[in-house]
């Protein structure tokens, strides 16, 4: 868990914040990943390599290797699951 001490001296907000929102996406990358653990492309032998895009709805997650269609589609039911 993220822990911050602030003295009143030495606080700058801006950059908290952006350590706890930084911290936030690790690990809601870090659950994507997990899902995705041990999924391989039946057709290719390829492994998921994931990032997350930020939206003003919340967060997309791109697949950067999609081989083919086949491996698109598991790593997307990997994910909903």
């Amino acid at each position: 868990m993220f822990k911050a001490k602030l003295t009143h001296a030495n606080s700058n907000v801006d950059a908290v914040r952006n350590r706890v929102l930084i911290k936030a996406d690790n690990d809601l990358l870090v659950r994507f990943e997990a899902k995705l653990r041990g999924v391989n492309c039946p057709v290719h032998g390829t492994s998921p390599e994931i990032r997350l895009s930020k939206e003003k709805s919340g967060y997309s997650v791109e697949l950067v290797n999609d081989c083919c269609l086949k491996f698109t589609a598991l790593c997307a039911e990997k994910l909903k699951s």
